[in-house]
């Protein structure tokens, strides 16, 4: 079985025989079961390939995009009106599949081939001949096949006879496979063309309207597709720049224009492909290499002052992978490449040959990108490293409470009986909240779906249960992120998180606090910025140690506090969501000694907790 899991989903990889090159896809399941019955499914049918490929010794003789191109331009040629093959075709569809009708004023009339009902009975046929098993269709499949091309353009025929005299039959059976579903694109616009005219729902159509419906059916016909398919690399690179943007070649040689900073980022996919021996066109542009590009631009290094050839933004980052802080370049510089090569996967996304799905997929990526990019910037340039401290006691104590910033401010705010903007401000007060008690990120808070909080009893009690998932856009770094995190007693109880979940549950919200991605930058510049706690709690060390008590900070409390407890440090990394080679892949299982080691946490108790009390009872009504 050649499957594996990336992200959601399962892919299929194998290699292709005496070469470098592998053949993989997505099969959009993300059940292993249904994903494997459809690779045992796909190794069946490609079987006889590969064997052949691997027997051989090299690839398939014949020049698929050749083929392509010549099923295309016959395509072009057959559906131009009133010329010869239109007639020789619809002459020929008119004897193999007759029909007789009675006319009210010519009497019995046999159907022309370019008639609806004659077209209904040819793609029923034709379907099968197009993706029938060869074994059962290969005389009709090569007999037809050849009236077909007889009545074809002589490309077409040249290529067939090429074809007709190869050593290996299956070349040809698959080209002919090929020109039926060519065959079927050409009678579903002749069809859809006699509908227009003389059905029903009449709709006069010009020339032009005409035009516009075959272009229509044509960018989704199967030549289309595979053109695309295999399109180089090289080639959609230039139509992005060209056409899609509209650049001319003065603009691109110039260094300075944009439109040569949009060359250099459109490169790095194409020099990436290369670089891994992929194939080098539109197959190997998957969502997985997009966010690996992605990955690389902020971690590109300056070029140096006196190199004057030029410069490769890939292979400069190859080249110096762990380039230092002031190798890299400002962050204004990066956040513009990073807007270019959004713009190249849009471009990429409406030429389809990425999905709509991918694309906003790799928009919030990247999101999270910049996001990450923020967090390590000042004054423009990547900062020097800060350290970042567990929080004092002297600091919680007035973190949490309401005499100073940021909850005294959102005390303010949240008295009043109508508060706009009131789920983010909840999602304000209890995040930090949340963060303390159980040592997550705030990115996993606040993609957390009610869904994913859930009820167990343990011991005779009602335990509440946080499911974070694996996923880098839901904040999750890696796979040991995928955990149950059990919400301590006195947050899920006292300070009533448990009722605040079953109220969202009956509201039926899809988001705990109805944040979106876009809330995380908020909520932590918001406690970031209002830093009252730090007010006679700096000392000499702190400034020293370049200390940084940020909303991050509540993590390294919670592993510092659990570690004095003498807690197993495994277990700690697990409910944190950190790696740890001790730790199993998947979730952790909910044990008596982990409901213990949580509720161990005891940093809360030198904390006058009553305001908080009221105001969280206050959420839950």
């Amino acid at each position: 079985m050649y499957l594996y899991k990336k992200n959601r989903y399962y892919f299929y990889k194998r290699r292709i025989p005496n070469t470098d090159y592998f053949y993989s896809f997505n099969t959009k399941h993300t059940n292993c079961k249904k994903a494997s019955k459809l690779v045992i499914i796909f190794n069946k049918l490609t079987r006889d390939i590969f064997e052949y490929i691997k027997s051989q010794g090299k690839p398939l003789p014949f020049n698929i995009t050749e083929i392509i191109n010549v099923l295309d331009n016959y395509k072009e040629q057959a559906l131009v009106e009133n010329k010869q093959l239109e007639e020789l075709r619809h002459n020929h569809l008119s004897e193999l599949f007759k029909i007789e009708k009675e006319d009210p004023i010519l009497g019995k009339i046999k159907l022309s081939g370019g008639q609806p009902e004659v077209i209904d009975k040819a793609l029923q046929t034709f379907e099968h001949l197009a993706v029938g098993s060869y074994q059962q269709i290969k005389t009709p499949l090569k007999k037809h096949g050849k009236d077909i091309v007889k009545r074809s353009t002589t490309e077409l025929k040249e290529l067939y006879n090429r074809l007709r005299t190869s050593t290996n039959e299956k070349d040809l059976l698959d080209f002919l496979s090929m020109l039926f579903k060519t065959e079927a694109q050409i009678l579903k616009i002749d069809r859809q063309r006699a509908l227009n005219r003389f059905g029903d729902n009449f709709i006069p159509l010009n020339e032009k309207s005409f035009n516009t419906e075959a272009n229509n059916i044509h960018s989704t016909s199967y030549t289309h597709e595979q053109k695309q398919k295999y399109k180089s690399i090289e080639e959609i690179e230039k139509d992005f720049l060209y056409n899609y943007c509209n650049y001319t070649d003065k603009i691109l040689e110039d260094s300075k224009t944009n439109g040569a900073k949009v060359k250099k980022i459109s490169e790095i996919l194409t020099e990436f492909i290369k670089d891994r021996k992929n194939e080098h066109t539109a197959q190997s542009i998957t969502i997985d290499t997009l966010r690996e590009v992605i990955k690389i631009i902020p971690q590109i290094p300056k070029k140096p002052v006196n190199l004057s050839e030029s410069y490769s933004f890939y292979f400069a980052y190859m080249k110096n992978k762990k380039a230092s802080k002031e190798e890299l370049r400002s962050i204004k510089t990066i956040k513009s490449d990073l807007q270019a090569i959004k713009r190249y996967i849009d471009y990429l996304a409406k030429k389809k040959y990425i999905s709509s799905d991918d694309n906003l997929e790799l928009s919030d990526y990247l999101e999270v990108i910049k996001r990450e990019l923020n967090s390590k910037v000042k004054n423009n340039q990547i900062r020097d490293k800060e350290n970042a401290e567990p929080f004092k006691d002297e600091m919680l104590k007035k973190i949490f409470n309401k005499e100073y910033k940021p909850y005294k401010i959102l005390f303010q705010k949240l008295k009043s009986s109508y508060v706009k903007d009131k789920n983010i401000l909840i999602a304000k007060f209890y995040i930090p909240l949340i963060m303390f008690f159980v040592g997550s990120r705030v990115s996993e808070l606040v993609h957390l779906k009610t869904s994913d909080c859930d009820f167990e009893e343990i011991e005779g009690n009602e335990k509440l249960l946080l499911y974070i998932e694996a996923n880098e856009q839901k904040g999750s770094k890696s796979s040991t992120s995928k955990r149950i995190i059990l919400v301590h007693d006195f947050l899920a109880n006292e300070l009533n998180l448990k009722d605040f979940v079953k109220k969202a549950k009956r509201e039926n919200r899809e988001y705990l606090f109805n944040t979106v991605p876009k809330d995380e930058e908020k909520i932590s510049k918001a406690f970031n910025r209002d830093k009252d706690f730090l007010i006679g709690t700096l000392t000499k060390r702190d400034e020293f140690n370049n200390s940084r008590y940020t909303l991050y900070s509540f993590r390294h409390t919670y592993k510092t506090h659990m570690l004095s407890l003498n807690i197993n440090e495994t277990v700690i990394n697990k409910i944190q969501g950190h790696s740890d080679e001790k730790v199993a892949d998947g979730y952790f299982s909910l044990t008596n000694e982990l409901n213990e080691s949580i509720n161990a946490f005891r940093k809360h108790q030198n904390i006058d907790w009553q305001d908080f009390m009221e105001m969280t009872a206050y959420f839950k009504n």
